[in-house]
C-alpha cells in the first residue's frame, strides 16, 4: 500500500503539471457510454542470460513493471479513467500480435523467500490471463476512478505473446446518452475542477457527462451540542476523576455575566450525555458569587479502548470537556438521599467486608516510533507511549505500583492484566511477577512489534494477602535471548490490578462499590450497610456517583494517639454492581482546569454554525485562536485573488465535531462534512493548516505547542511520521487525495507576517528567468537499493539498476515535457565513470534552491526531518 500511495502521488502530480499526448495510445472515440482507445507499442527489448536459455528479461522502452509478487516480471501500462456507478466492461476489438517462442521472464518477489534458481526454473503458465484489466482505484472527490491496465506482453506455456497493436472498448452500463436528452449530472463542476479531471484521467475532459458516484450530503457526526445559543454556554475543562465544585465567582472570573443566569435552568452535558449536577443557592433564581454546583467529572480516556485494546489513554487529549448551558430546559439534578440506618437486624441487610477495586498503572514516559508494528496504519490505532525505553533480555525491571489497603482476609484471587508491545524483530519470552509471586508467562505466539496481553490464569496463586498497602513491585523479566541468540526487547505499556480492598479511606478519600457477589451473605437482600473508616477530618461528604448525594449518615469519632479519626456508617438499597460511591472530605473537591465561554465560529454572524449548509468555501484556513486575528490578513489577501475564503478556529471544530475535545479526527470529520454539505457554489478544494504541530499531542510546552494537530502514519522501518495527508482523504475508503492540503507551521504571529510578505512578493513580483523551465530530480542513497532483486542481475549478467536513479530517469523520459531542462542530483557516485557530473550533496542542493528550479522531485529515504539517510537536507540546513 505504501508503494501504491507513493506511485499515485508521483503520477498525479506529474500528470497535472505536464499534460502531453501519450506515446502509447490515442482516444479514437468517447462519450458518456463508451471509450474506444487504440494502443501501439514499440519493439520489446529482450535480454537472455545465455543464448540457449529460456529465461529472458523483457522490457518496453518508457514503460514500468507491475512488480506483483510471485508472478512474471512483465511491463504494464496504466492510466486512470473516470467511470460512472454501476457495471463497467472492457473488451478487445482488434489486435496485432507477435510471438516469441521458448522464452519466459523471471518471477518477481519483493522479499525473496525462495532460492534464486527456483525463481528462474518455474513452469511457465498463462499470465496475465487477461491483457486488458480494469481495477477499482477509489473515489476522487465525487467521481469513481478505475485503473486501465494493459499488458502488451503475455506469458504462455510455450513462450511470450506480444500485442503490438490493440483497439480497446470500455463500456459504461446504465448510463443514458446525453444525446438522448438525459439530465446533466447532479454535481456542477467549476472550470478549475474540470481542469483537474482533464489532466488526471484518460477521459477527464468528459467529466461533465459522467454521473458522479457520490453526490448526496452526508449526515452530520453524532457529536452535536444541540441548539442552545452560544452566548448561554461555557466549556468546563477537567483532567482528573473527582467531584468538581464550581461557584458563581468561578464563572464570573471566566468572563461570564452571571447577572442574568437563573441557576434553576443550569444544564450540564458531556459527550452528548446529560450529567447530574447538585445545585446549591438556586431558590432565588439568581446565581450569586457564593452559589455553586457540583458534578462528577472524569479524565478523557478509554476513547478507543473497545476498538484498540492497548490504547487506554486517549492519544490526543487528557482533557475532558463538560458543557454548561442555561436559559433553556433544566438539566438533570443530583438528589439528596438519606443514608440513615433503617434496619438494625443483621439478617435483614448485607454487611460490606471488602470490595473489588482496580488500580490502573500507566505512565507515558517514552514515545516509540515502532517501525515494524501497525505498519501502513495511522499511529493512534496502537499505543506508542510506554513507561520507558523497554526491557532487554537477559534482564529485568521493577515498576513500583501503589495499591491501597488490600484486604488480607479475602479468599478471592488477584486479577492482573498486563499490556506489552514488542520492540525487537524477534519472538518474545517474558515472565511477570508481582511481589515475587508469578503473574504469568508469555506463550510462544508473541512476535515482532505486536501487542500482547498477559493475564493471570484462573488457577493463579496470587492473593490479596500477597499485596501490601503502599508500594508493590511489578517485575517484568526477560529470562532468555531470542532464538539464535538474538537480542530481545519489549515495552511495558500498562497494568490493571484488581484486588479486594478494605472499606478504608486513604488521604481522606475513597471510591467504592458494594462487595463482590461471592461475599454477599444474602443475595436476595438489596440493602447494604457500609462502614468507612480512617478519615482525619469530620467534614465528610458522600456521593452516589452521577446520581445523588448521601445525607444523614452516621459519623463516629475516636482518637488514635493524639490524632482524631472518623468513621461513617450508612445504608443504601443497591440493585446493580455498577453503582459507585465517593466519600471524601470537602477540601478534596476539585476545580476545573479551565472555564471558557463558547464563541461563535463567525463573529459577524453569531447564529451561524459549522454545520450550516449555507456555508460556502473553496479555500479553508484552519488556525489556532492565538493566530486568528493576524491570519485575517492572509485570508483577505487570498480573497483579493478571487477565492472564497473561510477561516475557522480549530477550537470551533472540536466544539462541533468532538464535543469540544481536541482531536485531529474532528478536523477530518469537519472537512468531510464541509465538502459534502456546504453550498456547492464554491466547492471546497484548498485547505491551509496555519500553525505548527507537535509529536506530543498533549504537550503544554510554550516553545513547541501543538497548535493544529497532525496525524502520524506508521511507515516500515522508521515508524511513525507526521503527515497531514489523511486530511485530504474525503471520498471513499482509499488513498486518493480529494483536497489540496498544505500547512504553514508558524509558531508566532510574527511568523505569519513574514510568510505573507514573502508570498506577496513572490506572487506579485515574479522573478522571470530560465529557472521556470528547469526541473531538478534528486536521488537518495540507493547504493544497495536496486530496481530488481539481486538474482535478476546475477542471472542475466546485466548492470544493476539503482532504484532511485532509475525511477527518476523514467519520470524524466515519460512525463517531462520537452521544454523543460532536467537536472539530476545523485547522492551516490556512478563508479562506472571517472567523473560523474550528477554526483553531489548538500551544498549542490542549496545552490539549486538559490539559483531556482520550477520544481524538485526527490526519490529516496526520508523521515525525521531529513532528506535521505546521507543527511542530504536536515533542519540545520533549513
Amino acid at each position: 500500500m505504501r508503494y501504491k500511495l507513493f506511485l499515485f502521488w508521483i503520477l498525479f502530480f506529474c500528470a497535472r503539471l505536464f499534460s502531453s499526448p501519450s506515446q502509447f495510445y490515442e482516444v479514437v472515440e468517447q462519450n458518456n457510454q463508451y471509450i474506444v482507445i487504440r494502443f501501439h507499442f514499440p519493439d520489446p527489448e529482450i535480454s537472455r542470460n545465455s543464448p540457449a536459455s529460456r529465461i529472458a528479461a523483457i522490457s518496453l522502452p518508457g514503460m514500468n513493471y507491475s512488480y506483483e509478487d510471485s508472478v512474471p516480471l512483465l511491463p504494464v501500462f496504466s492510466k486512470s479513467i473516470i467511470a460512472p456507478p454501476g457495471k463497467v466492461s472492457v473488451s478487445i476489438l482488434t489486435s496485432e500480435q507477435e510471438f516469441y517462442p521458448g522464452i519466459k521472464p523471471p518471477l518477481h518477489l519483493s522479499q525473496q523467500t525462495i532460492s534464486d534458481q527456483a525463481l528462474l526454473d518455474y513452469q511457465p503458465f498463462l499470465y496475465p490471463k487477461r491483457v486488458i484489466v480494469l481495477r477499482e482505484t477509489g473515489l476522487f472527490r465525487d467521481y469513481r476512478l478505475m485503473a486501465l491496465q494493459v499488458f502488451p506482453l503475455q506469458l504462455t506455456p510455450d513462450g511470450v505473446r506480444f500485442y503490438r497493436k490493440l483497439e480497446v472498448k470500455i463500456r459504461f452500463f446504465g448510463v443514458r446518452s446525453q444525446r438522448a436528452g438525459s439530465s446533466a449530472p447532479s454535481v456542477s463542476l467549476a472550470s478549475a475542477e474540470k481542469r483537474i479531471f482533464s489532466h488526471l484521467a484518460l477521459n477527464g475532459n468528459m467529466v461533465d457527462q459522467i454521473p458522479p458516484a457520490v453526490s448526496k450530503p452526508i449526515n452530520p457526526p453524532n457529536k452535536t451540542l444541540g441548539q442552545t445559543a452560544v452566548k448561554n454556554r461555557v466549556k468546563i475543562f477537567v483532567n482528573k476523576r473527582g467531584i468538581y465544585h464550581v461557584t458563581g465567582k468561578d464563572l464570573k472570573d471566566a468572563d461570564v455575566n452571571i447577572d442574568n443566569i437563573d441557576p434553576q435552568t443550569l444544564k450540564l452535558t458531556n459527550k452528548g450525555n446529560d450529567i447530574h449536577i447538585l445545585v446549591v443557592g438556586d431558590q432565588d433564581h439568581k446565581l450569586d458569587p457564593g452559589d455553586y454546583f457540583e458534578f462528577w467529572g472524569e479524565k478523557n480516556e478509554k476513547t478507543f479502548l473497545n476498538k484498540y485494546s492497548d490504547v487506554y489513554n486517549d492519544p490526543f487529549s487528557d482533557e475532558n470537556v463538560y458543557w454548561l448551558s442555561w436559559g433553556g430546559t433544566p438539566g438533570v439534578r443530583m438528589v439528596e438521599e438519606s443514608g440513615a440506618i433503617v434496619q438494625t437486624n443483621p439478617s435483614l441487610y448485607n454487611p460490606a467486608p471488602f470490595y473489588p477495586f482496580t488500580v490502573h498503572a500507566e505512565k507515558d514516559g517514552k514515545f516509540e516510533r515502532l517501525g515494524y508494528g501497525n505498519t501502513h496504519n495511522l499511529t493512534y490505532k496502537q499505543d506508542s507511549w510506554f513507561f520507558d525505553s523497554g526491557i532487554q533480555a537477559i534482564s529485568k525491571k521493577d515498576y513500583p505500583i501503589n495499591l491501597i489497603y488490600p484486604d488480607s482476609s479475602s479468599f478471592n484471587p488477584v486479577e492482573v492484566t498486563i499490556k506489552m508491545t514488542g520492540k525487537s524483530q524477534t519472538s518474545h519470552h517474558t515472565m511477570v511477577w508481582l511481589n515475587q509471586q508469578l503473574v504469568g508467562e508469555t506463550t510462544n505466539d508473541w512476535f515482532l512489534q505486536n501487542v500482547y496481553t498477559l493475564k493471570t490464569s484462573p488457577n493463579t496463586s496470587l492473593w490479596s494477602a500477597d499485596l501490601m498497602h503502599g508500594t508493590n513491585e511489578l517485575e517484568i523479566q526477560m529470562p532468555s535471548l531470542a532464538p539464535g541468540g538474538k537480542s530481545d526487547y519489549i515495552l511495558f505499556n500498562w497494568a490493571d490490578i484488581t484486588y479486594d480492598r478494605q472499606y478504608k479511606a486513604y488521604n481522606n478519600y475513597i471510591n467504592f462499590t458494594r462487595p463482590s457477589p461471592s461475599v454477599i451473605n444474602y443475595p436476595n437482600i438489596t440493602l447494604f450497610q457500609f462502614e468507612i473508616s480512617n478519615f482525619t477530618r469530620s467534614d465528610i461528604e458522600v456521593y452516589k456517583k452521577g446520581l445523588s448525594k448521601i445525607v444523614n449518615f452516621g459519623l463516629e469519632a475516636r482518637t488514635s494517639g493524639n490524632h482524631p479519626r472518623y468513621k461513617i456508617v450508612f445504608q443504601d438499597e443497591i440493585l446493580s454492581d455498577e453503582v459507585e460511591y465517593i466519600a471524601m472530605t470537602s477540601d478534596l473537591k476539585l476545580k476545573p482546569v479551565l472555564i471558557e465561554p463558547d464563541e461563535p465560529f463567525d463573529p459577524q454572524n453569531p447564529s451561524l454554525s459549522l454545520k450550516d449548509p449555507s456555508n460556502s468555501a473553496d479555500y479553508l484556513i484552519i488556525t489556532h485562536p492565538k493566530f486568528y486575528k493576524r491570519a485575517q490578513n492572509y485570508a483577505d489577501y487570498r480573497r483579493q485573488q478571487g477565492l472564497n475564503v473561510v477561516m475557522v478556529n480549530v477550537d470551533d471544530i472540536y466544539d462541533e465535531f468532538n464535543y469540544g475535545i481536541k482531536s485531529p479526527l474532528a478536523i477530518q470529520s469537519f472537512l468531510k462534512y464541509a465538502f459534502y454539505n456546504w453550498d456547492r457554489t464554491h466547492r471546497l478544494k484548498y485547505v491551509l493548516l496555519l500553525g505548527d504541530a507537535n509529536f506530543n499531542y498533549k504537550s503544554h510546552s510554550s516553545t513547541f505547542e501543538d497548535f493544529v494537530p497532525t496525524f502520524f502514519f506508521q511507515t516500515k522501518k522508521f515508524g511513525a511520521v507526521a503527515s497531514d495527508f489523511p486530511y485530504s482523504l474525503i471520498a471513499g475508503d482509499d488513498y486518493i487525495p480529494d483536497l489540496f492540503v498544505g500547512r504553514i507551521p508558524v509558531m508566532t504571529n510574527g511568523d505569519i507576517s513574514i510568510i505573507l510578505d514573502k508570498l506577496q512578493e513572490y506572487e506579485q513580483n515574479p522573478i522571470i528567468g530560465p529557472w521556470r523551465n528547469q526541473a531538478l530530480f534528486v536521488s537518495g542513497n540507493d547504493r544497495s537499493t536496486y530496481e530488481f532483486s539481486s538474482y535478476v542481475y546475477n542471472a542475466f549478467k546485466i548492470p544493476k539498476r539503482p532504484a532511485f536513479r532509475t525511477q527518476n530517469q523514467r519520470v524524466i523520459n515519460m512525463l517531462l515535457p520537452k521544454q523543460y531542462t532536467a537536472f539530476k542530483l545523485n547522492t551516490v557516485k556512478d563508479d562506472s565513470v571517472q567523473y560523474d557530473p550528477n554526483f553531489g550533496g548538500t551544498t549542490d542542493l542549496i545552490d539549486y534552491f538559490d539559483n531556482g528550479v520550477n520544481f524538485m522531485n526527490f526519490l529516496g529515504h526520508v523521515g525525521g526531518a531529513i532528506w535521505a539517510d546521507v543527511q542530504l537536507l536536515n533542519l540545520r540546513d533549513i
